[in-house]
C-alpha cells in the first residue's frame, strides 16, 4: 500500500470511529443537561434535608396521589413512576441519616408493589437512572454500578427515547411540567376511557400478568421489615398506606390475589409496628377524583392528602 493510500485509509477509519463518538458525546451531554424528575428530586431532598419531617415513598400511586404540600409538617415525596419497594428502601437507607428532623415515612403500597421488578419491565431504563442520580441499585443482587447504562443515560434510554427526551425537553414523559416543589406531580382531569370498564378492565387484567408469583412477595416484605427496623432506630414512625383505587379496579383481579395482598400488608404492619391505613374504597373519593381506575387526579390527590393529614399525621403528631 502506497503512503498516500494509507493516509486516505487512516482518515476514513478515523472518521468512521470519531464521528459516531462525537455524536454520542453530544447526545449524552444534551440528555444530562435536560432536567427530569430524578435530578430534580435528588437536588430537592438534599436541599430540604435539614428541615424535613415527613418523607413519602412509593410508585406512581404516590407520585400522583399524595400531595405533601398540604401536610401539616414539612414534607417531600421521593415517589416516582414504577418505583419498586427495593428502590424505596434503598432511598430511605441513603437519606435517613441526612434527615435530622425526620419523624414519619409514608410508604405507599399497591397490588403491584410486592411483586414488581423493574428489571423485568419495559421501562427497565429507570433502574439505571437511580444508579446514576442516587447511587442505588434497587434490587439486591442487581449490581449495576459498573454497567455502561449506569453512567450513560443514552445507552439506558436507547435511540428512540433519547431523541424523545431531547426534543420534548421539559415535557418529556411528564418529568418536569406539573412537578411541584414538594415532589408531587398532579394529573389533571379524568380519562373517560379509563373509567369505562369495558375498555379499562381488559387492560387491568393484562397488567395482572406483570405481578410476580406471591412467593416472591417475601423478598419485598423482608426489605420493608429492614426499612421499619432502621427507621425505628432513628425514632421514625413508618406509615404504610394502601393506595386508593376506583371501586371496579379490584374486580378485575383474582379475588384470592387481592385477599393475599391485604393479608400480607396486615401481617407486615403487625410484625413491624408500622401504622397501617387503608383508604381504598373510601366513599369520600368519587369518580371525579380519579384520572383512571387506580390513579388519583389533581383534585383527588388534594382531597385524599388533606384527609390523610387530618386523620393520620395530625393525630400522630398530637401523641408524640
Amino acid at each position: 500500500m502506497r503512503r498516500s493510500d494509507f493516509i486516505r485509509f487512516s482518515k476514513k477509519l478515523t472518521l468512521f470511529f470519531v464521528l459516531p463518538f462525537c455524536v454520542w458525546v453530544y447526545l449524552e451531554l444534551k440528555v444530562k443537561q435536560t432536567p427530569d424528575s430524578y435530578l430534580i428530586k435528588r437536588e430537592a431532598i438534599e436541599r430540604l434535608a435539614p428541615n424535613l419531617e415527613l418523607l413519602v415513598l412509593g410508585n406512581s400511586h404516590a407520585y400522583y396521589g399524595i400531595k405533601p404540600s398540604v401536610f401539616s409538617v414539612p414534607s417531600y415525596s421521593l415517589a416516582n413512576v414504577n418505583q419498586t419497594v427495593d428502590l424505596d428502601v434503598d432511598l430511605m437507607l441513603k437519606y435517613v441519616d441526612q434527615l435530622p428532623k425526620l419523624k414519619y415515612v409514608v410508604q405507599s403500597l399497591s397490588l403491584f408493589s410486592l411483586g414488581f421488578r423493574m428489571s423485568e419491565h419495559a421501562e427497565e431504563w429507570r433502574q439505571y437512572f437511580y444508579t446514576y442520580y442516587f447511587g442505588v441499585t434497587g434490587q439486591p443482587g442487581f449490581k449495576n454500578y459498573f454497567h455502561p447504562k449506569s453512567w450513560s443515560l443514552t445507552l439506558a434510554l436507547g435511540r428512540d427515547l433519547t431523541w424523545s427526551r431531547i426534543q420534548e425537553s421539559e415535557g418529556w414523559m411528564g418529568f418536569v411540567k406539573g412537578l411541584d416543589d414538594h415532589g408531587w406531580y398532579g394529573r389533571p382531569g379524568v380519562d373517560a376511557d379509563m373509567l369505562n370498564t369495558a375498555i379499562s378492565l381488559p387492560k387491568v387484567r393484562r397488567e395482572q400478568e406483570s405481578i410476580n408469583p406471591r412467593d416472591q412477595w417475601d423478598d419485598a416484605k423482608r426489605r420493608l421489615t429492614l426499612m421499619a427496623s432502621r427507621l425505628k432506630e432513628h425514632g421514625v414512625q413508618l406509615i404504610i398506606t394502601i393506595s386508593p383505587a376506583y371501586p371496579t379496579y379490584f374486580k378485575a383481579f383474582d379475588p384470592e390475589l387481592v385477599r393475599s395482598f391485604y393479608a400480607a400488608v396486615e401481617q407486615l404492619c403487625k410484625e413491624t409496628s408500622a401504622k397501617c391505613v387503608n383508604y381504598n374504597g373510601d366513599k369520600r373519593l368519587v369518580a371525579g377524583d380519579f384520572f383512571d381506575l387506580h390513579h388519583l387526579n389533581q383534585g383527588g390527590a388534594d382531597k385524599y392528602s388533606r384527609i390523610f393529614d387530618q386523620e393520620v399525621i395530625q393525630k400522630l403528631t398530637a401523641t408524640r
